[in-house]
């Protein structure tokens, strides 16, 4: 099959990268019912005690009303609490549960370590250059 023009579109590689990387996470994850979107906020909860949820929409590109849905699912799974924000009245800063921390941290590491198989064909090298060349393609003014 001719693909030379798909082949040549880095939207069209970025998605079949990004196919094969969300099945690498499906399988890292099985035993839990987190979605990808789910287990990034988690993770920036946990690492980031008293986000705002302006402040994970900015991080991960989320409308406000749909990350409302996403917050609940992880509060209904004892994973996050909501607490006053420390220097904004109006807000209110998300922390992970004990539960919540444990859970990030443990899939965290298999995340990585499904990652780092799948892309063993890749040198630490090329996997932190294609890390900041993707960065760059979602954000351009960030590097």
């Amino acid at each position: 099959v001719d693909n030379r023009f798909l082949a040549s579109l880095v939207g069209y590689n970025a998605r079949r990268a990004s196919l094969a990387l969300v099945s690498v996470f499906a399988s890292a994850v099985q035993d839990h019912p987190l979605k990808v979107v789910e287990f990034s906020m988690l993770s920036l909860i946990k690492a980031n005690p008293g986000i705002t949820n302006s402040a994970l929409c900015n991080t991960l590109g989320l409308l406000p009303p749909n990350a409302v849905g996403l917050i609940q699912a992880l509060t209904h799974q004892r994973l996050d609490s909501k607490k006053p924000h420390h220097s904004d009245r109006r807000a209110s800063g998300l922390f992970a549960t004990p539960q919540g921390q444990a859970l990030a941290e443990t899939l965290e590491a298999r995340i990585a370590e499904a990652e780092r198989k799948h892309l063993g064909h890749l040198s630490a090298r090329e996997q932190r250059q294609l890390i900041a060349l993707l960065q760059k393609a979602y954000s351009p003014n960030r590097l």
